[in-house]
């Protein structure tokens, strides 16, 4: 039978610390990457699922490909509205999105997007927003 956790951020942080000691690397990329794993898990859980396509560097993890470098953001490829607004609203949706308690808190107040162009072949938004664990 499996005990209660009673504070999930603290034992995350710990197995995250572990983790990153059994696999070498620094717990801020360790951290980084379960931020990421949680947020694209909100992400798979929203209503926003099918509109989104994975792409990046972010792929070569899926597909197993050893990794040259670590990423420190998510890149997709959409079927939806490119406004600002729109955007950030979807980001923020994702961030209340309820699921299995992990420790981490995405603040949705904190979303803010910008445009970007890249190599000015197309326009792309940027969004930034605070991700937490246990004030990490």
């Amino acid at each position: 039978m499996k005990k209660d956790i009673k504070n999930i951020r603290a034992s995350i942080r710990a197995k995250l610390q572990n983790k990153a000691k059994e696999t070498n690397r620094p717990f801020a990329e360790v951290l980084q990457y379960f931020g990421i794993e949680r947020f694209l898990y909100r992400f798979s859980c929203s209503e926003y699922a099918n509109k989104f396509i994975l792409k990046g560097a972010l792929m070569f993890i899926v597909w197993h490909v050893p990794e040259r470098r670590s990423t420190l953001d998510i890149d997709f490829l959409a079927r939806f509205n490119n406004q600002i607004t729109n955007i950030e609203k979807m980001i923020k949706d994702v961030c209340r999105t309820e699921v299995v308690p992990d420790g981490l808190v995405f603040d949705p107040e904190t979303v803010k997007g910008q445009r970007i162009k890249e190599d000015a072949d197309y326009e792309g938004i940027r969004v930034k927003f605070l991700g937490l664990l246990d004030r990490s």
